[in-house]
């Protein structure tokens, strides 16, 4: 047969010069096996090799007495095993597969074990800082192992607390109760047999059923849910302790994104060390910012507080837009799909994008130039948050008009004032006399209000024309509390 010298050619060619005499490539088939199978002899490899990884042993050729004369093992540094052998345990298990059809089709697929991160045993969740990480992967090789994509992992980390939530439910108030003390005596087990927190949070909310009476307990260590499960059952509250009954009917998911003001520094920084999908978007859209503000967005939020550009209107609103939208596609992830979308303010951009209007380049150009549009063309000025109904609040300012406004009606008694700095100054005294709640708001500029005009042919300039896209799920519209479409966005 011509077959197995053509292949092992192949392989002796490429893979050959990367190994040694001494440890040569490993090279079987299936067919010693379970003989030609045709069309399912690759369904057949894959199965071996997987109890291969499974088990991390190499089995025998059967069967193999006399090698081919036509395939030069030796010069091609390949050996077939003759024994049952362990897989060498300084490096991961990865197997490649040939499976050839006889009309010429060639598949290739290559497989590796999975080598998760040890769990941490001493019941506290932490996350490893990427300084952390870096630097115990320098001083520490003798402890490195490898996982099946190729990254070290360690021992020794630099750590920092993370929260978790467990979740009990049951049929009723009293089987609630009960499962609570199962739950306590299991935690005490579970401590002592180094069980992680985080597996027993992955349980209970993915690998249970859930019922209508629910609780939910928020900690970072054994102690702590311990001791809120003795507040439960000792009938006392805690702010970390969630008490509730579901509802049976079927609800609206609204995902809600934000305006500007939550911004602080090395926000995500969590979800970027310990989320993929939540980094992948975060790097996709810095590579599409880039040549817009040219700054890039992931070195902004590892800035140290001291160093924080967030309180800048052109590097705040794109960090924004970049946590809402890789939140939205996080959670999307995990199977958690949103019927509705609204967006306040800046966070318009980001609704528009998750809701389908947007593409993801445009919605990048768009909060980009935005950002850049506003901090070089709009007037200086500054915004409030007041407990006021708009009423009230149209009765303060007017006084003030048209140096300040109303910008925005968060809530029946909720607004945002907006102006000119000096006259929002004035305006906080006023309130404060009056024993009115307020709190200024971490911007530059007076959004929502006539001193932001300026910027608009700029930006309008900037961005040029955006296509016209059915969207995926509905959007509501702040300003006018209706359904969005596809002609209300240009």
């Amino acid at each position: 047969a011509v077959g197995d010298p053509a292949e092992t050619e192949a392989i002796g060619r490429v893979f050959g010069p990367h190994r040694t005499d001494e440890e040569p490539m490993i090279i079987g088939s299936c067919k010693t096996n379970l003989g030609h199978l045709e069309a399912a002899s690759g369904v057949a490899s894959i199965a071996k090799v997987l109890q291969m990884l499974k088990h991390k042993r190499i089995p025998p050729n059967l069967h193999f007495s006399t090698p081919n004369p036509h395939i030069p093992f030796e010069s091609h540094r390949l050996r077939v095993p003759t024994k049952l052998e362990p897989w060498p345990d300084d490096r991961p298990a990865i197997i490649g597969i040939n499976s050839f059809g006889f009309g010429g089709a060639n598949a290739h697929i290559i497989l590796g074990e999975c080598c998760p991160e040890p769990a941490p045993t001493n019941g506290r969740v932490t996350i490893p800082s990427e300084a952390a990480a870096t630097k115990t992967a320098t001083d520490n090789k003798a402890n490195d192992r490898h996982n099946g994509n190729g990254h070290v992992t360690t021992t020794k980390t630099e750590a920092i607390s993370h929260e978790l939530p467990l979740v009990l439910s049951a049929r009723s108030p009293q089987a609630l109760r009960e499962l609570a003390e199962r739950f306590q005596h299991f935690l005490a087990t579970a401590q002592t047999s180094q069980t992680s927190l985080s597996d027993i949070a992955y349980s209970l909310a993915n690998r249970r059923t859930h019922y209508t009476h629910r609780l939910g307990l928020v900690g970072a260590s054994f102690e702590e849910v311990q001791e809120l499960l003795d507040a439960f059952l000792s009938d006392e509250s805690r702010p970390q302790m969630h008490l509730g009954e579901s509802s049976k009917t079927d609800k609206v998911l609204a995902f809600v994104f934000c305006g500007q003001g939550p911004q602080r520094f090395q926000m995500g920084r969590e979800l970027l060390q310990r989320e993929p999908v939540f980094r992948d978007v975060m790097e996709d859209i810095d590579r599409l910012l880039k040549p817009i503000t040219q700054w890039s967005l992931l070195e902004e939020l590892d800035r140290p507080e001291d160093e924080s550009r967030m309180s800048l209107t052109s590097i705040a609103q794109p960090a924004l837009f970049a946590i809402h939208v890789a939140l939205a596609r996080l959670w999307q992830s995990w199977g958690v799909e949103p019927s509705v979308v609204v967006g306040h303010s800046v966070g318009e951009i980001a609704a528009a994008h998750v809701a389908g209007f947007l593409s993801l380049e445009e919605a990048v150009s768009i909060i980009g130039h935005r950002g850049l549009c506003l901090q070089e063309d709009a007037l200086p000025g500054r915004m409030m948050a007041v407990a006021l109904t708009e009423d009230e609040a149209q009765e303060i300012v007017k006084d003030f008009a048209p140096a300040a406004c109303v910008a925005a009606v968060n809530s029946p008694q909720m607004v945002t004032l907006a102006g000119e700095a000096e006259v929002i100054e004035q305006l906080g005294k006023k309130l404060t006399d009056r024993e009115i709640w307020w709190r200024p708001l971490k911007v530059q500029h007076a959004f929502h209000s006539h001193l932001v005009e300026p910027a608009r042919e700029s930006f309008l300039d900037r961005i040029g024309s955006i296509e016209n896209r059915e969207p995926i799920c509905e959007m509501i519209s702040t300003v006018t509390g209706k359904p969005v479409g596809a002609g209300d966005l240009t």
